[in-house]
Parts: C-alpha cells; sequence; structure tokens
C-alpha cells in the first residue's frame, strides 16, 4: 500500500504561504498527489474523488493480472 494522496486544510494558521511551500516541495519529491484547501468540505470532496479513483484503477490491475 502506498500513499494515494494528501489534502491540507488551513484554518487560521499564521504564515500560510510559507508552510505551503514547505509541504508542497516534501509531497513533490515524494511524488504525491496533493492540494491544499481553505475549507473541510472541498477537502472531502477532493480525497472521495482521490481514493475512489485509486481504488477503482486497483481493481481493474488485480483483475487483470488474477489470470
Amino acid at each position: 500500500m502506498h500513499l494515494s494522496a494528501t489534502a491540507v486544510v488551513f484554518v487560521n494558521i499564521a504564515f500560510a504561504e510559507i508552510t505551503q511551500r514547505f509541504w508542497e516541495e516534501i509531497y513533490q519529491d515524494a511524488g504525491v498527489n496533493y492540494v491544499f484547501f481553505e475549507s473541510e468540505e472541498q477537502t472531502r470532496v477532493w480525497l472521495q474523488s482521490v481514493l475512489k479513483s485509486a481504488t477503482n484503477n486497483n481493481l481493474v490491475h488485480q483483475s487483470s493480472t488474477s489470470f
């Protein structure tokens, strides 16, 4: 199992831009999908779509290699 995606919600954070740049560099180097949001609702929608897509791709991969 690997990390599919990361979503970060900034709520009342000082220095959000600096914090965002710090994490962008880490996630880019790791090859992880990432997005920064200002609301939890947006975050949940995005994460659910990414995880659903990753699950569907994994199921297709598993079924195609089981023959």
